[in-house]
């Protein structure tokens, strides 16, 4: 199913926005509520929530503001939306800078239909708030299996450059807190995303991959997703199409294993990543300092501490101690 503004009644928005007119002041208040209550309600209706940790606000500004996208018109890709707030956080981000896009279009990813509606909906709200700004937005949300519909991406060679040239399918940035959970061998999406599979793989790491496939060049990546991806036999074929077509900047570190998603009782390292979609960018050209910061907790993020890493072969620090929760067998 495909959603996109248009299929919102003029009276349904007016009705809503009316309704929610105080709330709606801080739209990402109101995304990160929902996130937090949503997952309650999964949990209480079927004691089972399928891998999504929502973002808070707090980590959601500190991705949007590690982009450096610009340009009059910006596209961009929330392959996991949830209830909205990174795209949000990104939107609200690139309209508040001095040098504002003038257009801005999104494509957004959520498979949970019980989300759709409120997405629309915090979506038709920044819609109308961003025309007071001269910015205009146009959104389309699919509730689609991201990896099913796009998988296709990965048979693109590094010369894919070379054969598409502003194709309007690729995007200017991705940003993305995707779903962690391991898939069996057997499953659609570990089938249809097989290039980038090595024994049994994470749903995560393939929704990196193929974001990272619906760039254009020179794209941006963010992402927060666990660290396991850095080493081990499962993520090799992973790391083999990831690093050579991504070129890291920045990596933000958590000493706290459970602070980054404390409202849903996860316990887990992670990692927030800023890459860059260069094609072949180890090979003749000059290397860059990835820089890597570090906060122990998310409030932390405020005031992180930095350095300058030399770019090389480890593209991620090694992990300070196993991750139970996504450790290879």
């Amino acid at each position: 199913m495909t959603l996109g503004e248009g299929q919102t009644t003029r009276h349904f928005q007016t009705a809503w926005m009316e309704r929610h007119k105080e709330s709606a002041r801080d739209l990402l208040c109101l995304a990160e509520r929902e996130g937090r209550e949503h997952r309650v309600r999964l949990s209480a209706t079927s004691g089972e929530t399928p891998g999504q940790y929502f973002t808070s606000r707090d980590v959601a500004q500190f991705m949007a503001r590690l982009c450096s996208v610009s340009g009059d018109k910006v596209s961009i890709l929330d392959p996991g939306a949830g209830a909205g707030i990174l795209s949000i956080a990104l939107i609200q981000e690139l309209t508040s800078r001095e040098k504002r896009p003038s257009a801005i279009r999104l494509v957004a990813y959520e498979i949970d239909n019980s989300l759709v509606g409120t997405l629309s909906r915090f979506y038709t709200w920044l819609k109308e708030r961003l025309r007071e700004k001269r910015t205009s937005l146009e959104f389309e949300i699919l509730s689609t299996d991201f990896i099913l519909a796009n998988a296709w991406r990965l048979e693109s060679s590094l010369d894919f450059f070379d054969s598409i040239k502003d194709c309007e399918s690729l995007f200017d940035v991705v940003i993305c807190n995707p779903p962690y959970f391991k898939l069996g061998k057997e499953d659609r999406r570990a089938l249809a995303a097989s290039s980038i599979v090595s024994g049994q793989p994470n749903i995560y790491a393939l929704f990196m991959a193929i974001a990272a496939a619906s760039l254009k060049e020179d794209g941006e990546f963010i992402f927060i997703t666990p660290r396991s991806y850095a080493a081990g036999p499962y993520f090799h074929a992973f790391r083999s199409w990831f690093f050579p077509r991504m070129r890291p900047e920045f990596i933000h570190l958590f000493g706290s294993r459970r602070d980054p998603f404390i409202n849903d009782d996860v316990l887990q390292e992670n990692i927030i990543l800023k890459a860059r979609r260069l094609d072949n960018w180890g090979t003749g050209r000059k290397k860059k300092n990835v820089i890597v910061s570090f906060s122990q907790t998310v409030k932390g993020l405020s005031h992180p501490n930095r350095r300058k890493g030399a770019d090389g072969n480890h593209h991620c620090p090694p992990r300070s101690q196993p991750d139970p929760a996504h450790s290879n067998p």
